[in-house]
């Protein structure tokens, strides 16, 4: 437990080319302690900086895909704790926060162009704040805490082919 992590620890998908580049205000990263067990998890905030080193793209708007999935290596974890800073990814289809600590579905309202959402491996209870993703078809809400599962929630998806909620305590639809 003495190696301090750093961000090249982090396990990043590389995903879209970047061809022209912007100016914008880039976002310092910063991290705060968090013990959990016997590990310690570091918390990942997501910010602009972060967005554009994992895509390798400085045009936010243009970025379709983005993978924050993320693996843990040795004993620190660096997890991503809130859903927040992706205001400017209007154009964003494909989004995976898998294997984070969340806990609250947000921020995901400006997200039109979104088809495929992965919130799997997470501990989000309460499954709200996706009324607005009309384009949305697949949503992977496995390994969560999910213990109520309402109907209405679904109600404006109509483009949804695939949903997994499996491996929650659903105890109520």
């Amino acid at each position: 437990m003495t190696d301090d992590v750093n961000n090249d620890d982090l396990s990043f998908s590389p995903l879209l080319n970047s061809t022209v580049a912007e100016h914008s205000n880039e976002l310092e990263l910063t991290d705060s302690e968090v013990r959990k067990e016997d590990a310690a998890i570091t918390v990942q905030y997501i910010t602009e900086r972060l967005i554009k080193r994992v895509t390798q793209q400085e045009n936010l708007w243009m970025i379709k895909k983005l993978d924050l999935t993320l693996s843990t290596k040795g004993h620190y974890i660096k997890k991503i704790k809130r859903i927040e800073n992706l205001e400017n990814l209007r154009q964003l289809e494909y989004l995976s926060l898998s294997n984070n600590v969340i806990e609250k579905i947000e921020n995901l309202n400006h997200l039109h162009s979104l088809r495929v959402l992965n919130l799997s491996h997470n501990q989000i209870e309460k499954v709200d704040n996706i009324a607005s993703l009309i384009n949305l078809e697949v949503l992977n809400l496995s390994h969560n805490n999910i213990a109520i599962l309402p109907y209405r929630t679904f109600k404006h998806l109509q483009r949804i082919r695939k949903l997994d909620v499996s491996n929650n305590c659903i105890a109520e639809v």
